[in-house]
């Protein structure tokens, strides 16, 4: 009966620490999971911000990339190209696209118009996470901004999201993106 005891308490013991070593590796797996679906939705706007900027054009003049004085709105020109078998009109920039990204309201918004009609448009990008637009004490910029520094167009977007299994526990992410325009696209 005493051999038997001991045997139930091994198993006892062994079954309690294998239990915690999954609960562990579940959570564990969980917070990962999170985390990369955040950071999945952040680069889905990066990529779609960094793809319309390379693609933009303008001229000495009349720049193609220009911002909002508090780096919430980027505003993308793009030559007109409806028809392949026409030829871009150069000169005109009257019918160009114009794609706008704007932080407001804690979201990403995207608009695409052309000759003032609203081809697309989009009011929450990256509807799973609140973007920051707070200045960050660290180096004095907002948390979530567009702007130039020389050539390059940078684009930083600070993500809170709330890990809903661990009550209100919200976490952050901040996702860094550089590319350089056509030299052509700004002044």
């Amino acid at each position: 009966m005493v051999e038997v005891m001991i045997a139930t308490l091994l198993l006892s013991v062994i079954f309690l620490a294998v239990s915690s070593l999954y609960v562990a590796s579940q959570r564990l797996y969980i917070a990962s999971n999170d985390n990369a679906m955040i950071g999945y939705e952040l680069q889905y706007a990066m990529d779609h911000i960094q793809k319309n900027a390379m693609q933009a054009i303008g001229d000495k003049n009349n720049a193609s990339i220009w911002f909002s004085p508090d780096g919430l709105a980027l505003t993308i020109r793009h030559i007109d190209k409806t028809n392949p078998d026409d030829s871009p009109t150069y000169s005109d920039y009257t019918d160009d696209k114009e794609i706008t990204y704007m932080i407001d309201n804690e979201t990403l918004m995207y608009t695409k118009v052309q000759s003032s009609v609203i081809i697309e448009q989009d009011d929450n990008m990256i509807p799973k996470v609140k973007l920051l637009i707070e200045v960050d004490p660290a180096d004095g910029r907002k948390f979530s901004e567009f702007y130039m520094e020389g050539n390059v167009l940078k684009v930083k977007l600070k993500a809170e999201f709330i890990v809903s299994r661990e009550g209100s526990r919200k976490k952050t992410l901040t996702l860094y993106s550089t590319g350089y325009p056509r030299l052509a696209s700004f002044n």
